[in-house]
């Protein structure tokens, strides 16, 4: 017997070609009407009417009546002020504008914006002048109100219109009347210093005042102090001018700003007008005007900086100079670090004798682009001989410094030929030669890398070079290049040299490589980037004095108490050791505080240095490379002020440490008893040893996280670290769990886990055992009358793990007490004072310690963790935005479906979305675009949701992923995009002043309703209130309702006194339910909202693809056999050709079945 065909059975025809959209409105019936008992599918009162199962738990709820809400506009509202002035008395004294005040300081504040217990009239209506006069003068205020006012209702916007309006009456400050001066001068001055606004100005004045400075500089080098000081203080030079244009452009700004956001405020409270069609509409020729005056006013302020600016160069200039002449003459003239018996015995056995600091005096004259290989002069031909000769004596030095002397073959030794002398030493003593003293050697020889290696080249009798065949040699060669990146280009351009092994698919992966680099470094282009990094660093260095006072108390004290039993102690050693504990405590800040000096002072170390010079000025925190060399000249540009702060910072802590090391080892004729530290090191012009400039290095890339872990023999997790960094940089930006993608900031994630390892309390038992083992040395040297090698590097050792695992104990406790205190908002965030919240997860190293602190009070409560967050918090890993918020969103949505979605279709997104993604991160740059066009203009401040995807099978859906991934990082382009829905609130959500993010790093949330604080409170996350349909179309129309019910009637229960008195667990029960249902209700009102939607032609809606994506995989599969039997195409491709018919719902139905057919 035949099978019945089920379409004709459904339809009760066998007319099977017919159009089913009105058949199946008739024969299906409609869940509305069930629900309602109606026709009628609009919201009724009925739903109220229903039993409420939170009234059935605990009771009937209490519904609060409250008036009706005044529907007019803002403008509507608000009355015409009256006439005259109005002292602050007379506004104490009115208890209308009390009473309005306190309105709006509800409505603005909530209970903190009300008239508080104690607080007088006056003093209440002086809070408020106070606030209307940050709001004017400060950007951060500004924009909180400009925000605020974005969101509030006409009736709220009213309220603070009425007050604000009638302020404008009271008599200035200074005026009889106007309230205390000193509290208004209080005011302003405040708000213009907390205004980051004020110190852009005041930099770009001292950028553009460089050139003038440089010319005091150079006067004061000159000998021409009179001079330098005579030209300081010239009102009028070129210098002061360009600073006075550029202020003056900077204020210029800043004015135009201010005045259309004041201006927005305005209308949007009803005190103007707004345009006709209802919008904001500014008057910008009142715009230019303030423009043009507070322009004026900068030029005249950037030619006082510019002139102050030079006046404190020449003074410090000439400060310097003297005490520079004044060390060079108490400087004991030493040798240096001296070579042993053996050493100099060796050294003068060979046919060339050179002077180690003759070099410093060399280096200019040698021209560096001049082709060694051409020279015919004998004497120049000698004279490059001495100066590779110089190389080979000081890396002697180097292997005598290490200890390893001992080690050298002697045939090396006994070789008479420079060229061939240093040529073996490279290639069989290489392993004894630290990379960073071969590049110092090299240096301060004033051979640049080609002609030294030319040099090599051109010494040698054999047929192949020392340095152009395998094995060791070839590896020399290779040393080299990674000494200096750029030598190997250098080298194969100038002989047309183009790699063996390099072809068409490793240039592909090279250029795949070069992409990606510039990719993550446009990442970090924003100026909230840059600001972040900077409090990153304040916040580290904090930690890092706190627990540096911590490690030189203890090391003072163990010094002081062995001076005491030696009968050694003075008061000139007591007073040494307070001064040494206060620059080992306070080092890094002082030299932070003087950033040019220790500009200065980094330059005159590393001059003979290039490789680690390049590391601290030129490498990109989160590009991963040493150098920025490979990036475009566009990404170098974009990043200057990233790449600045970094500079800033590495510059201040290499430079302390340094000084630390040299006043802590006690060099000869550099440090200890000799020199107090690393200035007047530097003025004896002798070199440091490469151990010292490498160690400092070390520390200025781990204090900004970018330092690249050892392979071996580093600190805890570096050898995994390393190979992890370089296996994700390897890979690339592909789509998975691993690779650039996933993992942009890889070096950065490896820093932030050992620094978190070392400043918490997992160090503890580390010091323990390192200062046992190193006290027992001590008693064992004490004993024996020798000291114990390693002793003193393992006692430090353990007052460093001692000290910061100290420093972080005590953070992790705070942060427990603030997670404690705080309940009701998320473990990632801070709370300001108008309500909103701050996402600190960009802030490190508060991150980890937050994380640590919400799973020890879950654990406490009994309370689930969330995964996701735990790993962002813990690794540092940066998973909030492009593709890697993409990958790992995705992933853990499709770890919470029940795995019955389409596979191909969800693929297709993914692959889609990261394309999008991967592209968008290019135009990373033109956020910032994006968030000033959001500051003046609400609809670009209005968030948008790019994860509603379009379309009808894979290919479609994946290129709108695709084309809405990469829309949202566009300027103008995301205005196309819906808005994203909310849960827990009705209407559109909007974008917190976003010039505030620019600015300080703040990415900021508006103030939760007091329903949204208790979800937060009860563990709940959006994706939990509403889990996902299976498609983000209908997803949408869901929360869209949702967010009314929560805001409405949720809120009305929670905040009655019966839930009131429930315990937690019950209150979570009941918060259950209320969702449940409500949840059920925004689905039925979303899908007959998304039926009513639909275009002229279509009969399906997201709804139904969503539930037959979720429809089991055998049903499906049903389904599409059916379908392919019947019209040659799956349930999918049929939807795609014939869209006026709902295939998706039928072939639901018909697969569901089919599968409980066959039995």
């Amino acid at each position: 017997m035949a099978e019945p065909d089920l379409l004709d059975l459904y339809y009760n025809t066998s007319d099977t070609d017919k159009d089913t959209s009105a058949v199946e409105e008739n024969k299906e019936e409609d869940i509305l009407d069930l629900f309602y008992s109606s026709s009628d599918t609009q919201e009724k009162e009925s739903v109220e009417e229903e039993e409420d199962v939170l009234d059935t738990y605990y009771g009937k709820s209490e519904v609060q009546s409250k008036a009706p809400k005044d529907t007019r506009t803002a403008y509507e509202q608000v009355e015409a002020p009256e006439e005259g002035t109005k002292t602050l008395e007379e506004f104490a004294n009115d208890s209308k504008f009390i009473a309005d005040v306190n309105a709006y300081g509800k409505a603005r504040y909530g209970d903190d914006g009300i008239q508080q217990e104690g607080e007088s009239n006056e003093e209440y209506v002086q809070r408020f002048l106070t606030h209307t006069r940050q709001l004017e003068t400060n950007s951060l205020d500004l924009g909180a109100q400009v925000a605020w006012m974005r969101g509030a209702s006409e009736e709220d916007k009213a309220k603070f219109g009425r007050v604000y309006q009638e302020m404008e009456r009271l008599p200035s400050f200074y005026e009889e009347g106007g309230g205390d001066v000193l509290t208004a001068v209080k005011d302003f001055g405040l708000s213009v210093l907390t205004d980051p606004l004020t110190y852009i100005g005041f930099g770009a004045g001292k950028l553009a005042s460089l050139g003038a400075q440089q010319g005091i500089k150079k006067l004061v080098l000159a000998g021409a102090k009179e001079e330098a000081l005579k030209q300081s203080k010239k009102i009028f030079t070129k210098g002061t001018l360009k600073a006075g244009a550029t202020v003056g452009a900077v204020e210029t700004g800043v004015g135009v700003s201010a005045d259309m956001r004041l201006q927005e405020i305005e209308q949007e409270a009803g005190l103007v007008a707004k345009g006709e069609d209802g919008e904001v509409e500014r008057d910008l020729t009142r715009t230019a005007l303030v423009g043009g005056i507070t322009g004026l006013l900068g030029v005249a302020g950037g030619i006082g900086l510019g002139r102050q600016f030079a006046k404190n160069t020449a003074t410090k200039e000439i400060a310097k100079e003297e005490l520079a002449e004044r060390l060079a003459q108490e400087s004991v003239l030493d040798s240096g670090i001296e070579l042993s018996d053996d050493a100099i015995q060796a050294v003068n056995k060979q046919n060339f004798k050179f002077d180690v600091n003759k070099g410093y005096e060399v280096y200019d004259k040698l021209d560096p682009s001049f082709d060694i290989g051409k020279l015919t002069d004998v004497k120049i031909k000698k004279d490059i001989q001495n100066r590779v000769g110089q190389i080979g004596v000081q890396l002697l030095e180097e292997i005598e410094q290490s200890g390893t002397f001992k080690d050298l073959p002697q045939e090396i030794l006994k070789e008479k030929q420079v060229t061939k002398f240093v040529g073996r030493l490279l290639v069989e003593a290489g392993d004894m030669i630290d990379d960073d003293a071969l590049d110092a050697a090299i240096s301060r020889s004033g051979l640049s890398m080609e002609q030294f290696t030319q040099a090599l080249n051109a010494g040698q009798n054999e047929a192949a070079s020392i340095l152009g065949g395998f094995g060791k040699a070839g590896k020399v060669f290779k040393r080299l290049k990674e000494i200096d990146p750029e030598f190997q280009k250098r080298w194969e351009n100038l002989y047309g040299i183009e790699s063996e092994t390099l072809g068409i698919m490793g240039k592909a992966y090279s250029m795949m490589q070069k992409l990606d680099r510039n990719r993550r470094a446009l990442m970090v282009t924003q100026l909230s980037t840059t600001i972040r990094n900077v409090a990153t660093g304040g916040m580290r260095l904090t930690m890092e004095m706190g627990a540096n006072s911590i490690e030189t108390s203890l090391y003072h004290l163990g010094k002081a108490t062995s001076s005491l039993l030696k009968g050694e102690a003075s008061v000139q050693g007591i007073k040494n050791g307070l001064r040494d504990m206060s620059r080992d405590a306070f080092g890094t800040l002082a030299f932070i505080a003087d950033s040019g000096q220790t500009k200065e002072v980094a330059e005159a170390l590393l001059k003979h240095n290039p490789r680690l010079w390049r590391q601290i000025d030129r490498s990109l925190q989160e590009v991963g490379a040493d150098t920025t060399d490979d990036l475009w000249r566009f990404s170098k540009w974009a990043n200057t002020l990233n790449m600045a702060q970094d500079r800033f910072f590495r510059r201040a802590v290499f430079s302390a440490s340094v000084d630390k090391q040299i006043r802590r080892t006690g060099l000869k004729g550099l440090g200890g008893e000799d020199a107090a530290g690393v200035a007047e090191a530097l003025a004896t012009g002798k070199s440091l040893p490469a151990s010292v400039l490498k160690q400092a290095t070390e520390d200025a890339l781990s204090f900004t996280f970018s330092r690249m872990p050892k392979a071996s023999k580093g600190k805890i997790g570096d050898t995994i670290a390393h190979h992890f960094i370089k296996f994700n940089e390897s890979l690339g930006p592909i789509p998975g769990p691993v690779g650039t993608a996933a993992f942009p900031f890889a070096r950065f994630m490896a820093n932030a886990m050992q620094f978190q390892f070392s400043y918490s309390p997992l160090s503890i038992p580390a010091a323990i055992f390192n200062g046992v083992g190193g006290a027992t040395k001590y008693i064992k040297g004490g004993i024996t009358g020798k000291a114990v090698k390693g002793t003193d590097a393992q006692m430090r050792l353990a007052r460093e793990q001692f000290s910061k695992a100290t420093v972080g104990s005590a953070a992790l406790m705070a942060a427990i007490k603030y997670r404690i205190d705080n309940p009701d908002v998320k473990w990632y965030e801070g709370q300001k004072e108008d309500g909103r919240t701050v996402d600190l997860r960009p802030f490190f190293p508060i991150t980890p310690y937050l994380a640590v602190a919400d799973v020890i009070v879950r654990l406490g409560e009994g309370r689930e963790i969330d995964t996701k967050t735990l790993i962002e918090g813990l690794t540092g890993a940066q998973f909030r935005a492009g593709a890697s918020s993409y990958m790992i969103d995705s992933a853990f949505e499709f770890m919470r479906e029940d795995g019955n979605n389409i596979q191909q279709e969800k693929l297709a997104e993914f692959f889609g979305g990261y394309v999008g993604e991967i592209f968008g991160a290019f135009a990373t740059p033109a956020r910032v675009v994006k968030d000033i066009n959001a500051a003046f203009n609400k609809e670009g401040a209005t968030v948008k949701d790019s994860r509603q995807v379009e379309g009808s099978g894979a290919l479609e859906r994946g290129l709108s992923s695709a084309i809405n991934s990469f829309q949202r990082n566009i300027p103008f382009l995301d205005s196309t995009l819906p808005a994203l829905q909310s849960p827990t609130q009705e209407g559109d959500i909007i974008q917190q002043d976003p010039l505030t993010t620019q600015l300080t790093g703040q990415k900021l949330t508006a103030k939760r309703s007091d329903v949204q604080r208790e979800l937060v409170k009860h563990g709940y996350e959006d994706y939990e209130i509403v889990p996902t349909s299976g498609d983000k179309v209908a997803d949408a129309y869901i929360k869209k309702y949702m967010g009314k019910y929560v805001e409405q009637n949720l809120a009305r229960e929670i905040n009655s006194a019966s839930y009131k008195k429930l315990s937690r667990v019950k209150q979570e029960a009941a918060i259950k339910n209320k969702l449940s249902r409500y949840r059920k209700i925004a689905k039925m009102l979303g899908e007959q909202e998304a039926r009513s939607d639909n275009v002229l032609g279509k009969s399906f809606t997201a709804f139904d693809r969503a539930q037959w994506t979720r429809t089991s995989s055998v049903a499906r599969k049903l389904a599409d056999e059916y379908y392919k039997s019947k019209y040659g195409k799956s349930v999918a491709e049929m939807q795609k050709d014939e869209p006026e018919r709902n295939h998706y719902r039928l072939g639901k139905l018909i697969g569901n079945s089919l599968s409980t057919a066959y039995r």
